[in-house]
């Protein structure tokens, strides 16, 4: 996703995103969020992709973390399986 597309998503779903530009050879910017309703919920992100999927976390109460540990788990398990 681009950084635009990211800040209409997310000012649609209630939170208030921004970024600075930074000199650091890694990233460009650096992303910060909150909750518009909820100041107290908010964090910082390294890359466009990791601030979508922290405020994605934060709508659905971590439904992709939980996925995405429920997937590792799974290879862990195939990969048990195979040694």
């Amino acid at each position: 996703m681009l950084w635009k597309e990211v800040k209409s998503w997310s000012k649609e779903k209630g939170f208030k995103t921004d970024r600075t530009k930074i000199q650091d050879e890694e990233n460009s910017y650096h992303y910060t969020w909150f909750k518009i309703d909820n100041p107290s919920i908010s964090g910082t992100a390294t890359s466009v992709s990791k601030l979508a999927t922290i405020i994605y976390n934060n709508i659905t109460d971590n439904k992709y973390l939980e996925y995405q540990q429920e997937y590792q788990a799974q290879q862990t398990l195939e990969d048990f399986k195979y040694e």
